[in-house]
């Protein structure tokens, strides 16, 4: 009996023995996942940059919030623009961007004394920005993007690499594709345009291409491009054209009452007799996220589609 007692006893101590050294082992965290990947390299728009960590400090001027939002990465500092019309220099309102510092855009370049006080470990900047290229990477490792050449799943990716989370970006874009390929079966619309109605006048008309904020339209819906629609980026069509293109759908972005656009056009003896004005085949679109890239405004696009 004394015997297996003792025995008992034994036991008792080696299993709390193998509790405690499980205990002391730490789970090892997301970020420390991350920190193996630095240094890493980035190919951009301007070349190639080596970040030395991983950054902690970070800010875009390149209408790039989304991305880090859907990345849960926090930013410093945000491209901020005139959205409403109002005056007012404001980060994307959709993302809430509680706590970061708006950096305002003229002719798309930021303040690079904003930028520097800000003291940054990564700037993520446009390649419109290319003359400024320098004097920002002197400030912080800097990586360009051209949003006139990459569509926003490639856009996704560099920032997702730079940042080390390019297998959180994967599993996003997993995610989306799957509610993509679904929408594709439910939308039947064709012969589509999508109208920036902030720069259309009553002579010319802007229309966005598969590589503008139209791309949930012509890329990922596969819904069928007018004759008019540009190839890439934006482009601007005389009214003659849009009316003899006469196209079937009708999307019309403004931030600023696009519903006073559509109503003009219903009063204009050419506007009034196109298809999708005569067919109610004009969406009106006002949301920031209609002129925002990435993967939370793409699903936002999508939705704003599949309830017409």
């Amino acid at each position: 009996m004394k015997k297996l007692i003792i025995w008992i006893g034994i036991s008792i101590l080696i299993i709390a023995g193998c509790s405690q050294k499980e205990s002391t082992t730490s789970p090892v965290s997301e970020n420390q996942v991350n920190d193996a990947l630095f240094p890493i390299t980035i190919e951009h728009a301007g070349g190639s940059t080596t970040i030395p960590e991983r950054p902690e400090r970070i800010v875009e001027v390149a209408y790039a919030a989304d991305y880090f939002k859907a990345l849960e990465v926090p930013l410093l500092g945000s491209t901020a623009i005139d959205w409403t019309g109002t005056g007012n220099m404001i980060t994307a309102p959709y993302l809430d961007l509680q706590g970061v510092e708006a950096v305002p855009m003229v002719d798309y370049k930021p303040n690079l004394e904003q930028i520097l006080a800000l003291k940054p470990d990564l700037i993520v900047a446009l390649v419109d920005q290319k003359d400024q290229y320098d004097k920002l990477n002197k400030i912080a490792p800097t990586i360009l993007l051209d949003l006139n050449q990459s569509d926003w799943r490639t856009v996704f990716k560099i920032i997702a690499k730079s940042v080390g989370k390019l297998e959180s970006a994967d599993n996003i874009l997993k995610k989306l594709d799957a509610q993509i390929q679904k929408a594709q079966q439910e939308v039947t619309m064709k012969d589509a345009v999508w109208v920036h109605g902030t720069f259309s006048s009553d002579k010319q008309i802007a229309l966005g291409g598969p590589l503008s904020y139209a791309d949930i339209v012509y890329k990922e819906l596969n819904i069928s491009p007018s004759s008019i629609v540009p190839k890439g980026w934006t482009d601007m069509v005389s009214k003659e054209a849009f009316i003899d293109a006469d196209p079937e759908t009708i999307f019309i972005y403004s931030p600023r009452e696009p519903e006073k656009i559509l109503e003009t056009w219903k009063k204009d003896a050419l506007f009034g007799n196109l298809k999708a004005v005569k067919n109610n085949r004009v969406i009106l679109l006002e949301q920031s996220y209609w002129e925002n890239p990435g993967p939370i405004s793409i699903e936002k696009r999508l939705q704003d589609i599949l309830n017409q």
